[in-house]
């Protein structure tokens, strides 16, 4: 299961970064580790961005980056 694939509020725990190394390390910076939980706070119509809960604070990604973080 990736980001996308979340209900509003659900909250999961981050399985797998992307297997590009340049955006998991961008991500890495965000506080998107393994282990971490994280919620979909809002998906925006139309194919745009999601924000997501992470932290006690909100991001937001685009569902291009969100479909490659796995979660369980």
């Amino acid at each position: 299961m990736t980001l996308l694939d979340l209900d509003i509020d659900a909250v999961v725990i981050i399985n797998q970064l992307p297997l590009d190394e340049q955006l998991a390390s961008l991500l890495l910076d965000q506080g998107f580790s393994l282990g971490t939980k994280v919620s979909v706070a809002h998906k925006a119509p139309f194919n745009g961005p999601i924000v997501l809960r992470l932290h006690n604070t909100k991001l937001c990604i685009p569902r291009s980056i969100a479909v490659q973080i796995k979660v369980k």
